[in-house]
């Protein structure tokens, strides 16, 4: 019994620091601007989410992290918009972390970079979540044509 109970205890440590290791990387990160759209679409609701992201922080950032709500019909795509490059999330829960410098990004300090998130919702979902990871300075939710 004792034995299980140190594994367990060393399993949570090794999570909590592997965690810790993941999301450190994005200290100083603002968001300057989240403008989502949602619109219909043939296979349910389309939303579209263009995120410019500012290193206000010291060190170079390579790791992001966007919130997708849990209930989405197909695979996110997220692209860096001036490269057109699209970025392999790691998916834990609503979290999908991304690996910037698996293809040659990153985020020096006082620089930006822009994303943009697709993703589509079924036509029966009743609300629109979202969850901001970071210190955002302009949010704003369009949906066909009207500020919400």
């Amino acid at each position: 019994m004792k034995k299980t109970v140190v594994i367990i205890i060393l399993a949570f440590m090794t999570l909590f620091f592997s965690y810790t290791s993941v999301s450190a990387n994005d200290d100083g990160v603002v968001v300057d601007q989240e403008i989502i759209t949602i619109s219909l679409a043939n296979t349910g609701l389309q939303v579209d989410e263009i995120i410019k992201v500012t290193n206000k922080g010291t060190e170079n950032v390579s790791s992001l992290q966007f919130w997708i709500q849990q209930d989405v019909k197909d695979a996110v795509k997220i692209t860096e918009l001036y490269s057109g490059i699209e970025l392999v999330p790691l998916i834990t829960g609503n979290i999908r972390t991304c690996n910037l410098s698996t293809v040659n990004l990153s985020i020096v300090p006082t620089e930006s970079i822009t994303f943009e998130v697709t993703y589509y919702l079924p036509t029966s979902t009743q609300y629109f979540i979202k969850t901001l990871n970071y210190n955002t300075t302009k949010f704003s939710v369009t949906y066909e044509d009207r500020d919400l």
